[in-house]
């Protein structure tokens, strides 16, 4: 009886628990939907949501804005031709929801009525009498503008002297709506796809008229400009802070990246870390076995670029007579001259548990090998994120975007097998550099240099670019080390200070030494085996891939790297915009920040004077998704809300699905 009593009482504190929980949430969600705020307030919001949603579409099939949908793994040019009901309604509500927005936002009685009423009117008025009339659809274009313009008038002179009450709009509240309505859509984008493919034999038509999908397609079409401005990032940080002097505008550089006082507080538990690590590895699974699937891949068709060339190098692999002859075969014949002789060797293990004797199924296991660097990619981003942020819940961010962007995107589609894994490993040795210069620990160097090292034989030209961004990064330090030495030496002598700088200068020379000790090996090995190398391969490439005639071409080999190349997985707006909202926001004093626009900035010499094969490769390599995850998480701490984050990554995991569904090729006949 008593061990029946315990075990209710048990199940009714589990419950009451449950209910708890699910109280404190719907009551999180009832404010973060505007519970308790101003009913003018809450109809400003939803104004303003529905404005800038109807606009998009307005806006980009008036200009008819050229996109590029992946269609059975071909990009197809088109232009932006959609329409949420029609042309009409859609300008009609757009011009309603802008003079409602004013009505209820605009401080002034006089010119909220007269301006509201004018400009709707004028709108309504023009829509009845003379709906082609090209007044009307200029009004309709010019909702959206002349909104954000209030908004920036009033802050600009008003804000300022610390009038706040002038504009009745809260910016927090409307973040939040907009993110409900990206998850809605997203949801729905997420949905249908799948239905369509389990449940109908075409998929078509719910992949290329997908709301989530038009409007990533549409607001990704200006992704040359925002990959442009990311890589010149460090001019576009000093030309942004020009423009606020002269405009005498104070925008805080407040995103850091540094422990703060609340650091316990963005620790999250065990349970929890595990849990979302655990969804986001299997997201990046599924992506890789989608297009595998049956139903859409129906003859066994090989989705990576590069399969066909890893097949022909293990079946080398598979046919050595000897031990010797299996290293000599991966070590300076096999890949391109043995560049990549470690990730071989790996993939031939892996084929060989999984029954290597038999040569039919050797493409499988290369096709299915994304299994493994799926989940690598996404703890590696985990790990090195929170490494350079010290916060767990950006960590994790970053870990679910390197689920769902370029790197395992790309990797799927290209076969970028070796480079997936050497970025795995790469990563993780920045990882350990950034934690030997925060500790100093023999351990964390000794590990660096040995996947630096590693990374050399996984993928030379992986190797060629970490080191390049690691060097780099260590002399601007120690650049910046011996110019506060001289700076606080005139200021005081502090002998705790002097010990201080000699430390991390130690550190910086000791981290520089294990760099050039790579580069020796990879000498050592060239001279020795006659095999590839990283400094002979990057001259070879040079020649082959950089030149002057690329430079007057640069804007339109770019819009092809962006759009044309690899299913335009690299367009992808999202990331991006998030990466450059970074830049502008970041400080500069922090070397985590300084790492990461060394990265960013290593695209200068490909994005100017590269084909697009080198640019590829070279934006592959950048972790984009780190600046994109702080972005995101800055973004919603100061929203108040988590529903950013949410909007986001529904996004990213719906235009995702539809992405890697179309990595099956249907030849037609008269396209190429």
């Amino acid at each position: 009886m008593q061990v029946e009593n315990t075990y209710s009482f048990g199940v009714k504190g589990e419950s009451d628990m449950r209910e708890a929980l699910f109280a404190i949430a719907s009551s999180k969600l009832s404010r973060d939907l505007g519970y308790g705020m101003p009913i003018s307030s809450i109809i400003a919001s939803v104004s303003f949501v529905v404005c800038l949603f109807f606009y998009l579409y307005v806006v980009g099939s008036f200009f008819r804005v050229p996109i590029y949908p992946l269609i059975d793994r071909v990009t197809v040019y088109t232009v932006f031709q959609q329409y949420i009901i029609n042309q009409h309604l859609d300008s009609i509500i757009v011009i309603l929801a802008a003079a409602s927005w004013f009505f209820l936002s605009l401080g002034n009685r006089v010119i909220r009525y007269y301006f509201s009423i004018a400009y709707g009117g004028t709108g309504i008025i023009l829509a009845l009498i003379s709906p082609h009339n090209i007044v009307f659809g200029i009004i309709a274009l010019l909702s959206l503008p002349l909104i954000i313009a209030v908004m920036l008038y009033y802050y600009y002179y008003y804000y300022r002297k610390g009038q706040k009450k002038l504009v009745n709009f809260n910016t927090k509240l409307t973040w939040r709506y907009i993110s409900l309505t990206a998850i809605a859509i997203s949801a729905i984008g997420i949905v249908l796809p799948v239905l369509a493919v389990f449940l109908t034999p075409s998929f078509g038509s719910y992949a290329r008229y997908n709301l989530a999908n038009e409007l990533f397609l549409l607001l990704s079409s200006f992704s040359t400009i925002y990959i442009f401005l990311l890589v010149f990032c460090l001019g576009v940080k000093v030309l942004f802070k020009a423009v606020l002097r002269i405009l005498k505008l104070h925008i805080k550089e407040d995103i850091s990246q540094t422990p703060s006082d609340d650091y316990e507080h963005n620790k999250l538990k065990s349970k929890t870390k595990i849990s979302f690590l655990v969804v986001a590895m299997i997201l990046s699974v599924v992506l890789v076995l989608i297009p595998q699937h049956p139903l859409i891949n129906k003859d066994n068709q090989n989705i990576g670029v590069d399969t066909q060339y890893y097949d022909t190098w293990i079946r080398d692999l598979t046919k050595s007579k000897s031990l010797s002859d299996f290293i000599y075969q991966a070590f300076v014949l096999q890949g391109q001259d043995g560049d990549r002789p470690l990730s071989l060797i790996f993939l031939f293990l892996v084929y060989q548990v999984a029954g290597g004797n038999n040569n039919n199924n050797l493409l499988e296991v290369i096709e299915y090998f994304p299994i493994i660097l799926g989940p690598g990619i996404v703890l590696t981003f985990y790990f090195l994120t929170l490494e350079l942020t010290r916060n767990e819940k950006i960590a994790m961010i970053a870990a679910f975007l390197g689920a769902v962007s370029f790197h395992t995107l790309v990797g799927i589609y290209a076969g970028f097998y070796a480079n997936w894994l050497a970025l795995i490993v790469g990563y993780i040795s920045i990882a350990f550099l950034f934690r030997y210069l925060r500790t100093g620990r023999l351990s964390d160097i000794v590990l660096f240099s040995t996947l630096l090292t590693s990374i050399l034989f996984l993928h030379v030209y992986t190797w060629t670019v970490l080191a390049a961004v690691a060097g780099i990064f260590l002399v601007a330090m120690l650049l910046v080390v011996i110019w506060n030495k001289k700076k606080k030496k005139k200021k005081k002598n502090d002998n705790n200070i002097s010990n201080n700088h000699f430390a991390k200068r130690k550190r910086i020379i000791w981290l520089l030494l294990v760099i050039l000790v790579s580069i020796a090996v990879d000498i050592t090995k060239v001279s020795l085996t006659g095999s590839s190398g990283g400094v002979e391969q990057d001259v070879e490439l040079a020649q082959t891939n950089l030149g002057i005639e690329q430079f007057n071409l640069r804007f339109r080999i770019l819009d092809a790297t962006m759009h044309a190349s690899l299913g335009g997985v690299f367009s992808n707006f999202i990331i991006l915009i998030l990466g450059l909202f970074w830049v502008l926001k970041s400080n500069m004093r922090e070397p985590s920040t300084v790492f990461l626009m060394i990265f960013l900035s290593v695209g200068l010499i490909p994005l100017n004077i590269g084909s697009w094969t080198l640019q590829v490769r070279v934006l592959y390599d950048i972790p984009f998704e780190i600046p994109a995850a702080i972005s995101l998480y800055y973004i919603s701490s100061r929203s108040g809300s988590l529903l950013v984050t949410l909007a986001a990554c529904t996004w990213l995991v719906a235009v995702s699905l539809i992405t890697v569904m179309n990595y099956y090729l249907v030849v037609r006949p008269g396209v190429q």
